[in-house]
Parts: structure tokens; sequence; C-alpha cells
């Protein structure tokens, strides 16, 4: 569990600085509540460092899929696999490259 935490931190710090822009920006990151604990640690010296605020929406997985269907947005999701996957069919997010070992992976507009 805590290599998989370590993983999706190191992610999510990854595509939050490929998305920074010039100015400060708000970030809104939808998110199971598994990586809460991660993202809590990690979003002040994100924000500390880039300027950047970060807004997290953590809800069950099929809250936040209900959500997305009905037309919210986010900057990145962290959700399972398979839910980004049909969320891509759907033309709701970006296809995803996640590595085969992980449970959940990271999409972004």
């Amino acid at each position: 569990m805590i290599g998989f935490m370590r993983l999706m931190a190191l992610a999510t710090a990854v595509v939050m600085v490929t998305t920074m822009s010039v100015s400060a920006a708000e970030i809104h990151v939808m998110s199971g509540g598994a990586p809460k604990e991660v993202f809590a640690l990690l979003a002040p010296k994100f924000e500390q460092q880039t300027g950047n605020k970060v807004k997290f929406t953590y809800a069950v997985i099929t809250e936040l899929s209900e959500k997305l269907g009905a037309g919210a947005t986010a900057d990145v999701l962290v959700l399972p696999t398979p839910v980004l996957d049909s969320l891509a069919k759907d033309a709701r997010c970006a296809p995803t490259a996640a590595p085969s070992s992980a449970r959940s992976a990271l999409a972004w507009w």
C-alpha cells in the first residue's frame, strides 16, 4: 500500500508540474479517498514552489464517475484505470497510459 501511495504521489507531482502555466492557476484534482493523506503532504509544497493552488474533490468512485458523466470537469483525475478508460471512451478525459502494476491511473484534459 505504501509503495502504491508513493507511486501515485510521484505521478501526481509530475502531472501537476507538467500542467503548470506561466501565471498562477488553480488545479482541480478529483480522486477517490485513498491518496488523500499523500496529497495533503505534497500539495502545500507544490503550491509554495509553483504559486499554483490545488483544489481537491474527494468522493467514492461511483460518485465521481456520475459527476464527470454529468459534465463536471477537473484538471487531474486519479481514478481506477477501468473508470478512466470508460471516461476516455466517452471523450470525457484524455486516454491514459498507466503502468501495468498500477490500480489507479491519472488523466488530464
